[in-house]
């Protein structure tokens, strides 16, 4: 399975949503888009099953167009926040509509996940909780079987157990079954060792798409003397900086250079890596 997408911009109500979008997925292999609410998240995975076309630019999946066609459809998941299910369907009604559409459809891992997640399969869609619905989602996306699966904003909801499920699952299925499975989010915490590449949506524009290891390799954070540290920040992408008194901090999304040995170095977490990218990127006057 081959995603990409060349140079897209997507427009809503005369707004840019999406802008200059190049990227490309292929698989087995777990995808992370980052970006915060109404960052285009939900429009980017839109284009990706088919569920939109491009203002401008291209979308393909396998080769082609996915927008109204079968062949690529068909393997072809998007699982939203809620929202997707009729109210007046029963559980056991989804997943009967579902399996009838993924020709890779897993029954008995369907009906597994509804045991572990404790989803009654004659409850009414409209009586289901928030998380229950979106528990639901995860159902129908993990046992899909679909060669492409997207998760829009699903993780936060959930609790703790079924979050640990989850994940399991998402490693195992997405090997195993040699799956593209992406998952957009707003909050990283306890789940950024899943992925093995990342997206950061900033505004509607992409402002990274790099591999776990690059990532870990060129985020960090110096602290000491501030004369030290400016003369290091030069000629370097530099995220973020602040003074304190005499000693200064900044953060980085570069290569590392020799810092000196009166000056701090710390890897930066990923979380606060995302937020420099996107809160304060503009104040940092950087780009990427």
């Amino acid at each position: 399975m081959e995603v990409e997408l060349s140079r897209v911009t997507k427009e809503c109500r005369r707004r840019v949503v999406l802008e200059d979008i190049n990227l490309q997925l292929n698989g087995p292999k777990l995808y992370c888009l980052y970006g915060r609410r109404g960052a285009g998240k939900t429009s980017l995975l839109e284009l990706m099953a088919g569920q939109a076309l491009p203002t401008v630019g291209e979308v393909k999946v396998n080769g082609h167009r996915p927008f109204d066609y079968r062949p690529v459809l068909k393997d072809i998941c998007l699982i939203k926040e809620k929202g997707i299910f009729p109210e007046a369907f029963k559980v056991k009604d989804v997943l009967q509509t579902y399996a009838r559409f993924y020709p890779n459809w897993d029954t008995d891992f369907a009906e597994e996940l509804l045991t572990t997640y404790h989803l009654p399969s004659h409850s009414r869609i409209k009586d289901l909780s928030f998380a229950l619905e979106a528990l639901l989602g995860i159902v129908v996306g993990l046992a899909s079987g679909a060669k492409l699966t997207l998760f829009d904003d699903v993780f936060s909801v959930i609790d703790s157990r079924s979050r640990k499920r989850f994940t399991d699952d998402l490693i195992d299925l997405a090997e195993k079954q040699e799956r593209i499975i992406l998952l957009a989010t707003d909050a990283l915490e306890g789940i950024d060792f899943l992925f093995e590449e990342f997206f950061v949506l900033n505004e509607g524009r992409l402002v990274l798409a790099e591999n776990m290891e690059r990532v870990r390799e060129k985020a960090y954070a110096i602290f000491g003397p501030a004369e030290q540290v400016e003369a290091y920040m030069e000629g370097r992408v530099v995220l973020h900086t602040k003074r304190l008194s005499h000693e200064r901090i900044a953060y980085f999304y570069d290569e590392p250079g020799d810092v000196p040995s009166n000056v701090r170095f710390d890897p930066l977490p990923l979380e606060d890596l995302f937020f420099y990218l996107t809160e304060a990127k503009e104040e940092a006057g950087c780009r990427i």
